[in-house]
């Protein structure tokens, strides 16, 4: 039998579940830590006579609400027809006290109906900051720099269990197998001729760019356009590198350390990160390259050091960081204003 003090979280997206971007996904899988969960997809239209709600459970035990239209559903009835479909479902699993996340605004004209005790809205774009849910919503969230008093921005975090799997000794993927090792990793680099360079001056290190010639460069024996990957497939690209060269990007450089990779920074920067090693000459790259390769493959002390920094990168930190603000402000009520904050 359902316990009624259990609260549960109703998070709409504009994506299904199984195509859902990994900013979603974290999210998600952060809040269904804290609560029971339920994702709702996108309506779906034809494959039916009826509307009907399909629910799901994906491999990550996330339950998944997509509701299905008619084909030849009205458009001034498909809105009216989900919000029927989700008060009914609410009410049949007796769920009577609710929260809902809206990971953007789309879901909310199919939604509009449903009484949730309290709403959350990230922005996904500033076009946002005109829409009703502005000001129904308990908090509104945002990983975009907005000039906007009343909102939390959460910069993107690290998905740290996906990561960590580079630490792992895992199969080589096809391309990398006949390249011959050091591999050097290089990624958000727009010029590369200190590449190039560094290519030249070192030909036993052969370097793995994460992007494709689209300047058209000579071809070098020991440098490898690999093309931009899928994020679930990195893992495997990162763990036979033995160094990271990057650009200053703080969530680049943090998924390169929760990898377990000594970093490289090209060129430096005045609120330098911890663990990275700023170069802005060729000579010194080359220098932070060779003790690198030269190095063991794995520090203990680093790691430990590495991973306690680490543990204020996390979406479970973030979202926490958010409960912490609705505690904050529950005592004044929900339509208070919060005060811009940085997480």
């Amino acid at each position: 039998m359902r316990i009624s003090s259990l609260v549960d979280t109703l998070v709409f997206s504009s994506s299904c579940w199984e195509s859902a971007a990994p900013r979603t996904r974290s999210i998600v899988m952060s809040l269904k830590k804290k609560s029971p969960l339920i994702y709702i997809e996108p309506p779906v239209l034809g494959f039916t006579s009826f509307a009907s709600l399909n629910e799901s459970y994906p491999s990550e035990e996330i339950k998944v609400l997509t509701p299905h239209l008619p084909k030849n559903a009205k458009n001034d009835e498909k809105n009216i027809v989900v919000n029927e479909l989700l008060a009914r479902y609410l009410n049949e699993k007796n769920i009577e006290v609710y929260e809902s996340w809206y990971l953007g605004t789309t879901a909310w004209d199919y939604s509009d109906e449903l009484a949730p005790y309290a709403i959350t809205l990230d922005l996904i774009s500033e076009d946002e900051l005109a829409h009703p849910l502005i000001s129904l919503s308990s908090i509104i969230t945002s990983s975009l720099i907005l000039e906007n008093e009343d909102y939390i921005h959460i910069g993107d975090a690290i998905d740290i269990d996906h990561f960590l799997q580079a630490r792992l000794n895992l199969i080589r993927p096809d391309e990398l197998k006949i390249i011959p090792d050091p591999l050097i990793g290089c990624m958000g680099l727009k010029n590369i001729d200190i590449i190039l360079e560094l290519a030249q001056q070192r030909p036993n290190y052969h370097f793995i760019l994460f992007q494709d010639n689209e300047l058209d460069y000579p071809e070098v024996e020991n440098i490898h356009f690999i093309g931009k990957k899928n994020f679930y497939s990195l893992p495997l690209y990162l763990s036979p590198l033995k160094v990271a060269i990057t650009v200053p990007d703080e969530e680049l450089i943090d998924e390169m350390l929760c990898a377990g990779k000594k970093i490289i920074q090209i060129g430096k920067v005045n609120d330098a990160l911890p663990f990275v090693h700023e170069c802005e000459t060729i000579s010194e790259v080359l220098k932070a390259l060779d003790h690198y390769v030269s190095s063991p493959e794995m520090d203990p002390l680093w790691l430990n050091e590495v991973d306690e920094y680490l543990k204020t990168k996390t979406w479970d930190q973030k979202i926490e960081q958010v409960f912490i603000r609705k505690n904050d402000i529950k005592q004044d009520g929900f339509n208070k204003k919060i005060t811009p904050q940085i997480i």
